[in-house]
């Protein structure tokens, strides 16, 4: 999800809410949910790039 006016603590309750919401599912198999988010002012194409990098690495910190 992009949003223009979230901050990391709204960011952080999103994650919180969609990862409880996913664990509510039942289903008849294991399945987990990876959400990785980041902030930042994107006004050029570099920083853009660096807020998709930061939420992807932060994506993958909580696969593991």
């Amino acid at each position: 999800m992009v949003h223009h006016s979230l901050d990391q603590q709204e960011l952080k309750k999103i994650k919180q809410e969609l990862t409880q919401e996913f664990q509510k599912l039942d289903m008849p198999y294991s399945l987990t949910v990876s959400i990785g988010y980041s902030c930042g002012d994107v006004y050029s194409e570099e920083t853009i790039k660096k807020v998709f990098q930061e939420a992807d690495k932060n994506m993958y910190k909580q696969k593991n």
